[in-house]
């Protein structure tokens, strides 16, 4: 058969149906034996190669790239995605990609068409990176029916195996007409020509949405790394024309090219646009870096043989676009990709330093930008992530980081090298040189500081990813030191320096050499501008101070220079707390000042202070004097502040010295000398003199005024007149006041009156009152106040009166202590009472403190006026507070007056809460039930009498014992919870019948009473209380058979509800005539139970039945061993199924039988189903229970019932069909009931319930219907890994085994002992079902590979026939997948032995590529060396075992062995032998300098003649002993194989000797074939022993040579046949050697 590539011209259609009939027999009536694998292969290929549906996508892209365009053409690539099907498809989108190369060849349809076979492959070197033929069946992913129109070729591809052969994807189909090339010009535009090559996609509905996606998110840097490709468009064609949209990106331009030969490198720029029709044109730059790297021999793949160099490129962008994320994923285990990822960080790190370069000259700020292109972000994968570090470290140790320099200057360190520092310090750097200030170089403190245009938050992760940081915190010290920054910057910006440094203090700066950093300014002695240290400041002598007040400033600071010695205090300058008070920080600045500095804000009159209390010498007191006269004179100083510090200032006596404290203190003068100081005061204060405070205080307090009961002080004194003098002069007051003894200064102190009461002299009779009253109190509350004490206050209290003075100040003072005996101890008189008869009642309630009459006597009866001005309660009165107040629980009955002078405190007190709240819960009311509570107390009402017939004992309240007084007090009554509404009565009673209920205690007569009430009501038509009638409808007060409920829980029983007492737990009210029971009376209530929602009827209950069906769950009940009787086979409770036998069947019994749904009660249930409101949830109830099957008992949704459907795929036996005998005929009524609690109706639905029991059954018959079963219904089981397949061993008995187990075929038998063939057990249409559950059509190569390792580890002999089979299914499906899974399995390969195959080492083994040695070992080797191969294998076929044998570790022979040459030659017996008479003749020089003009060599006519002269003086020595040469090869275990064979010549070119052993010798006969090759090897290899590439060649042609003796004749036709010729140089050469002869 003729190949592709000699085939005669042919018409596109006449190729294509030639590849459908020779290469997929279509056509033919023979079937392709490999068209399943062939089918499998390649779905395998196009699902795993790529890992997203849209990989199509850049395929088509790099198979565009790698296409050839004619010259003048723009290459382009466009993508029309339309809404037409001109496919007539069926596809509701359909995707058109144009292309203007040169079209599709022969060649590539021939590729497309196949698996594995491109046209790109020998082109590697070309620079080709996709490979047509086997990316484009990426496009399956999206289409199921690809079409290509190109070069005349219409043909379209299925990705459905082909009808014809089969096979899928790769079968090609001619297009007759959908769609035309008229359809495709009317998609593309009629006024353009059509592109050469029109791919054709009608797009699968589930990948529209993410084919459009990704077209719109192309971008313009897919151009950047594409070579040929200059435009891309994408249009999207819809109906409405104003919907269609446009994009486009092409490359515009490109420039400013560069070649950097010493690394490899070029550079250039690519000028970008992009086209949309709803933005317009955009444009961008890019930097393009592209530098060549050497492919390491490491790195090599067979895919990419022949490529020499990897090509990184890197673009960096100028501009920007939206750049996609989104890229193809990178095959990271392929060794070709790892070399090129380790190339990518040079490429990077050199392209990145060239930009960098290029800017240099630029301003500052424009170099930052580029750290943009940085490989910031890490990756997950570490292969890509270690990229990214390696260019970190490379970029580490370069100098590329711009350090500050504060000037023009340039000057770059390395990452490690360089820091950053805080941008607030930024802005006082850049502010003082904006400013004119000249800062010194910030970088001069030993630290290089990164350029403030790059030292910004902005580039944080940039630097971050350089490891560039922060200054240490030493560093600003250095800085604000070292560039003397306090000094040289204006105050606003010097300012901002300390509001950093005041802000970083705790964090940075404390308890660092910034503390003895001068930073604050001051004014030092003699007024000159100083500095001062936060250190200085608060651990020297000097403290820094400020001023509050700004004007006095410059005053304080001149006068400061003289107290300065004495102060210690320094001030800041003017200007600068000035500056301070308008800086915006302030608080800021100050807060630290004044907490980390320790500088403090004076007054002037604190800063007076500071100095007056350090003033220890003459001179400067004098200073001081004069210093304080001038803040007088000057007002600067308020006048008390001047006079506290006169108050201070040290004396100076006569002696000079300095008194700073006075030891004496003024006393006022005692006796009369009083008037003296008294006339003194007023003296002072007619003159408007101020008497110092300290003074006063002296005079007012010290006992020095005489008075009636001795001296005392003017403060505690008083001063009679004429009205009330007389009564403290007749000693009628009780109580000594001290009065002034006006005789003693002879009547003259009262012209001082005014004096004295600035003095505290008091005049007014009130107060005398008062004192008498507190001098009353206090002698009362100190001691123990006696009987006639009270009765003379009481006595006094009365003589006011009638002389008729105020005694009000005296009884206020008095009134509140507790000095008034009374029963409950001393007590206050306000709130005692003084007892008499009408206090007898209260006292029973409550605990009154009458006051002691046995204490005072019956006397103290006489006062009640003054009593009762004192607080005391002389009569009740209203006065009901008082009884409130004291109220306590009587121990005994309550009288009727004592109950009803509590409803009267109720009515009349002010608050009354408490009292109401102790009552409500007292026993104290009385009623016809003893005394009761007054909330269960009730006042008879004939509104609701009759409610009271079914309570055995109402409390009613006793009116004989009250009289009908109390019903005047009904709102009191209902205060404290006496019942008296029908409202609070029906409450009352409400919970009355809740606790005798909770206490057990209703009995049948009060429940029989209920109802009968609730009749009668409703039979006179009136309103029944709410609260009662409530009770009877929420409360469980109705015993049933389900115990207590509620009247809507309980059912009314009748004859309709039998059928499900089986299944049903139904609460039927108990009629029996126990003690909680109703007894038969109960049905008399059938009408009012109903109106209270009791469930009288079955039709009614429906809804209330699914809530008392007895089976919530299902439960876990024993089922006893039971034989099926249709199929015999048996199941037990543990789910193990057996043959059946007579000993293994155990009979059941009824009482073993588990409950079931009967006949009556299933219907029941199921019309029920019919009339409740929720049918679903009522079969989920009915679900858990269980019916009768062929099968057994099963519950309802494990159910499936039979009808004619099923009978045409399985009998009743089959599976758990409803026992239709045992329900009836009537079950098929209720198909939707039945299908609502989960039985299996339909025919299609049964697979689950089938699956289920399908282990169950022995018999193959009935294991095969299910099968067909599920094979037409599309059975998909739960767990294909589990054993689902049934080997069966006989009709009734076999096992089940796992898909995985099993194959459908295994046509060379290899596989009887590891796998189930199922084509042995089942008819041939059952094959397809296994197939679905995940059987294998036939073993894998990785079964193939599980097969040889047992081998290996089992077998020590193999058959040829099985070696052969196995090696031929290798063979055929041999590709990288099988090499890599065949290298992991085999270490043992065949050999043969003894005519028997065996096992051996790979390493211990060879591939015979070199027939000489093989002939060699194989002669004097004891041990098998070389692989085995299957007889009458071809070349082609023993060459791919060469490969495959080579790829598990097998060496060839010929780069295995050592050669050892003796190096010691017998010369015992040889003879010399002229060389000319023997071999050197003009014919071998001439196939010499013939072969040795060859380019390649590159030798001139002087080198060629002195090759050639070592031949002609050549000796020649015959040796009669062999020369002897050896070969050695080695084994795994280092042991060595060696023979020995004969070396015909040996050739000594130096010394121009040639060795040559005897052809007819003792050692054997040498045949002249094997001496002509001996003799071209031994002299090539002694002339190109620097050219062994051409050994063989010239071999060849000497061993030509010798064969016809080097005839010159003969010579000259094989020169000519190969090519070669001899210059004329060469000639006279041969003339001139040979001319002698």
């Amino acid at each position: 058969m003729l190949s592709s590539s000699a085939m005669p011209p042919v018409s596109p259609r006449e190729h294509v149906e030639r590849i459908r009939r020779q290469r997929y027999f279509i056509g033919r009536e023979e079937r392709n034996p490999l068209a399943e694998d062939m089918h499998q292969a390649v779905n395998y290929l196009s699902q795993e190669l790529y890992s997203k549906d849209v990989h199509f996508l850049m395929e088509l892209i790099q198979n565009a790239e790698d296409n050839d365009y004619p010259s003048g053409v723009l290459p382009a690539l466009e993508f029309v995605i339309t809404s037409k099907d001109i496919t007539c498809s069926g596809a509701t989108a359909t995707l058109l990609v144009f292309n203007n190369e040169n079209g599709f060849t022969p060649a590539n349809i021939e590729s497309i068409s196949r698996i594995g076979k491109s046209t790109k492959k020998s082109n590697r070197g070309s620079g080709y990176i996709g490979e047509k033929g086997i990316g484009f069946k990426s496009v399956f992913l999206v289409s199921k029916n690809p079409h290509i129109f190109s070069n005349g070729y219409q043909i379209k591809f299925s990705e459905d195996p082909s009808v014809d052969c089969g096979i899928g994807y790769i079968v090609p189909e001619w297009v007759e007409d959908c769609p035309s090339i008229a359809d495709i010009m009317n998609i593309y535009g009629c006024l353009k020509s059509l592109p050469t090559t029109t791919i054709i996609l009608p797009l699968k509905s589930d990948k529209i949405d993410a084919v459009k996606k990704e077209l719109s998110g192309t971008h313009p840097e897919v151009l950047l790394f594409l070579s040929k490709i200059r435009q891309i468009s994408v249009r999207e064609i819809n109906d409405d024309l104003n919907a269609t949209s446009l994009s486009q990106i092409s490359i515009s331009s490109e420039a400013d090219a560069l070649t950097r030969k010493q690394i490899g490198a070029e550079s250039y720029t690519l000028h970008l646009s992009a086209l949309e029709n709803k933005t317009g044109e955009r444009q961008c730059s890019y930097y393009i870096w592209k530098q060549h790297f050497p492919v390491k021999p490491e790195c090599r793949v067979q895919k990419r043989e022949g490529i020499d160099q990897w090509v990184v490129m890197l673009a960096f962008p100028m501009a920007d676009f939206l750049l996609s994320s989104s890229r193809e994923s990178i095959l990271l285990d392929s060794q070709w990709n790892q070399g090129i990822l380790e190339c990518v960080s040079s490429a990077f790190v050199n392209a990145f330093l060239v930009l960098l370069k290029s800017i240099e000259s630029a301003p500052a700020f424009a170099l930052p930008p580029i750290f943009k292109f940085l490989p910031l972000n890490h990756s997950s994968i570490v292969l890509i992530d270690s990229v990214r570090l390696s260019i970190r470290n490379k970029l580490i140790g370069v100098d590329i980081i711009p350090c500050e320099t504060c000037s023009s200057l340039k000057v770059f360190r390395k990452p490690t090298e360089v820091f950053r520092i805080e941008s607030a310090f930024w802005s006082i750097i850049n502010r003082a040189v904006k400013m004119g200030v000249d800062v010194p170089n910030i970088s001069s403190h030993g630290t290089h500081i990164l350029n403030s245009y790059f030292d910004s938050e902005v580039y944080d992760d940039e630097l971050g990813f350089l490891g560039i940081g922060y200054v240490d915190s030493e560093w600003y010290g250095k800085c604000i030191q070292g560039s003397d920054l306090v000094a040289l910057l204006p105050e606003d910006i010097y300012f901002d320096l300390l509001t950093f440094v005041a802000q970083n203090w705790k964090a940075k700066f404390d308890s660092t050499k910034m503390e003895k950093i001068p930073l604050v300014k001051c004014v030092g002695r003699g007024g000159l501008l100083t500095y001062m240290s936060v250190y200085e400041a608060t651990k020297g002598d000097e403290r820094l101070c400020m001023l509050s007040d700004e004007e006095c400033v410059p005053l304080i600071i001149n006068w400061n220079t003289e107290f300065s010695t004495a102060s210690r205090t320094l001030f800041m300058p003017l200007s600068t707390q000035k500056a301070l008070g308008l800086f915006p920080k302030k608080t800021t600045v100050m807060e630290w000042l004044e907490k980390y500095v320790g500088v403090k804000s004076l007054t002037l009159h604190e800063y007076a202070l500071v100095v007056v209390k350090a003033l220890h010498e003459k001179n400067m007191v004098l200073s001081f004097t004069r210093f304080i006269y001038h803040l007088h004179s000057e007002n600067l100083m308020p006048e008390w502040n001047v006079k506290h510090i006169c108050n201070l200032m040290p004396i100076v006596d006569n002696c000079g010295c300095v008194v700073a404290a006075r030891s004496t203190v003024l006393v006022p003068s005692k006796g009369k000398k009083a008037l003296l100081l008294l006339e003194w005061i007023e003296n002072l204060r007619t003159r408007g003199i101020c008497i110092p405070k300290k003074f006063l205080s002296c005079i007012k307090y010290g006992n020095w005024l005489k008075t009636s009961v001795g001296y005392r002080s003017p403060a505690d004194s008083f001063c009679s007149n004429a009205e009330w003098g007389c009564l403290f002069q007749d000693r009628v007051a009780f109580a000594d006041v001290p009065m002034i003894d006006q005789e003693y200064y002879l009547g003259n102190i009262i012209d001082f009156k005014e004096v004295l009461g600035t003095l505290g002299v008091r005049f007014e009779f009130a107060e005398v009152m008062s004192y008498i009253g507190n001098h009353c109190f206090m002698s009362m509350v100190t001691g123990t106040p006696t009987g006639d004490m009270v009765l003379s206050l009481l006595r006094f209290i009365r003589f006011l009166e009638q002389e008729h003075i105020q005694s009000d100040h005296l009884i206020e003072t008095v009134r509140g202590g507790n000095w008034l005996k009374t029963c409950s101890g001393y007590r206050s008189p306000v709130g005692s009472v003084l007892f008499s008869s009408e206090w007898t009642v209260p006292s029973e309630i409550s605990s009154l403190p009458f006051v002691d009459i046995d204490f005072y006597g019956p006397e103290i009866s006489d006062y009640k006026s003054e009593l009762e001005k004192l607080g005391v309660h002389v009569t009740l009165k209203k006065n009901y507070n008082i009884i409130v107040d004291n109220f306590k629980i009587p121990t005994g009955p309550v009288t009727s007056g004592a109950a009803t002078l509590l409803l009267k405190c109720i009515r009349y007190a002010d608050s009354c809460r408490n009292l109401v709240k102790v009552l409500k819960n007292r026993q104290w009311l009385k009623t016809n039930a003893g005394f009761r509570a007054p909330r269960e107390t009730f006042i008879l009402d004939p509104e609701w009498k009759c409610l009271v017939k079914f309570a055995d004992a109402v409390p009613l309240l006793d009116l004989s014992f009250y009289s009908n007084e109390i019903l005047t007090y009904r709102d009191e009554l209902m205060k404290i919870g006496v019942v008296l509404s029908l409202e609070q009565a029906s409450n009352s009673i409400t919970n009355y019948l809740k606790q005798l209920l909770s206490t057990s205690s209703l009995t049948k007569e009060i429940r029989l009473a209920l109802l009968s009430c609730y009749k009668d009501l409703r039979d006179e038509h009136k309103t029944f209380p709410a609260d009662i009638l409530k009770f009877m409808q929420k409360q469980k007060w109705l015993n049933t058979t389900q115990g207590f409920r509620t009247p809507d829980k309980c059912v009314f029983f009748d004859s309709s509800w039998e059928p499900l007492m089986a299944v049903a737990r139904l609460p039927f009210i108990d009629d029996s005539d126990s003690s909680n029971g109703v007894g038969k009376e109960i049905y008399s209530y059938k009408k009012e139970l109903k109106a209270l929602g009791v469930i009288v009827g079955f039709n009614q209950g429906a809804d209330f039945i699914l809530s008392c069906l007895s089976t919530a769950e299902k439960p876990q009940m024993h089922m006893p061993n039971v034989v099926n009787r249709y199929t015999g086979m048996i199941v037990s409770d543990s789910g193990i199924t057996s043959e059946s036998t007579e000993q293994n069947v155990v009979p059941m019994s009824v009482a073993d039988c588990p409950p079931l749904l009967v006949s009556s009660t299933l219907e029941s249930l199921l019309k029920c189903m019919q009339t409740c409101t929720d049918p679903r949830n009522f079969a989920a109830q009915i679900r858990n229970m269980q019916m009768k099957t062929t099968l057994g008992y099963r519950y309802a949704d494990q159910c499936i019932l039979y009808d004619l459907a099923w009978s045409s795929y399985l009998r009743r036996e089959d599976g758990p069909f409803i026992d239709e005998a045992f329900y009836g005929s009537e079950i098929l009524s209720y198909k939707t009931e039945l299908r609502l609690i989960g039985v299996v109706v339909d025919i299609g639905y049964g697979c689950t319930l089938l699956e289920q029991d399908l282990k169950h059954f022995l018999r193959v018959d009935t294991i095969t219907r299910i099968y067909k079963y599920f094979a037409a219904f599309k059975w998909d089981p739960r767990n294909k890994g589990q054993s689902w397949i049934w080997i069966p061993n006989g009709s009734s008995s076999g096992h089940w085994v796992r898909p995985a187990d099993c194959v459908l075929h295994d046509r060379n038998g290899l596989f009887s002992t590891r796998f189930s063939v199922l084509d042995k057990y089942y008819e041939k249409d059952l094959l397809a079902f296994f197939s679905t559950l995940g059987v294998r059509h036939n073993p894998r190569v990785l079964d193939h590979c599980i097969l040889w390792r047992s081998w290996e580890c089992t077998c020590s002999e193999l058959t040829p026939a099985r070696c052969s089979f196995f090696w031929e299914f290798i063979g055929n499906r041999w590709n990288a997948t099988t090499a890599k899974l065949l290298s992991g399995s085999v270490t043992r390969v065949p050999v043969l032995s003894c005519g028997k195959i065996i096992l051996r080492e790979v390493e211990d083994v060879f591939v015979p590529d070199d027939l000489l040695l093989k002939h060699l070992f194989d002669q004097f080797s004891s041990e098998p060396l070389f692989v085995w191969y299957p007889s009458g294998i071809s070349f082609t076929a023993r060459a791919k075992m060469d490969t495959i044998y080579q790829s598990l570790g097998v060496r060839a022979i010929s780069k295995s062995v050592t050669k050892v040459e003796s190096c010691d030659l017998n010369m015992h017996h040889y003879q010399v032998v002229e060389a000319r008479d023997a071999f050197v003749s003009p014919g071998l020089l001439r196939i010499i300098l013939a072969f040795l003009t060859n380019p390649v060599l590159e030798n001139g006519a002087d080198k060629r003649h002195q090759m050639a002269s070592y031949l002609l003086g050549m000796k020649i020595f015959d040796m009669t002993e062999p020369i002897s040469v050896s070969y050695n090869v080695k084994t795994s275990l280092g042991r060595t194989v060696t023979v020995k064979g004969r070396r015909i010549f040996r050739w000594d070119r130096e010394n121009r000797k040639l060795y040559m052993q005897r052809s007819d010798g003792p050692h054997g006969r040498i045949t002249r074939m094997e001496m002509a090759t001996s003799f071209g090897e031994e002299i090539s290899q002694g002339l190109l022993y620097e050219r062994v590439d051409l050994i063989p060649t010239l071999t060849d042609l000497l061993k030509v040579g010798f064969l016809v003796d080097f005839d010159e004749d003969e010579v000259e036709f094989l020169l000519r046949t190969k090519n070669l010729q001899l210059f004329s140089e060469d000639e006279d050469f041969i003339m001139g050697s040979f001319s002698s002869h």
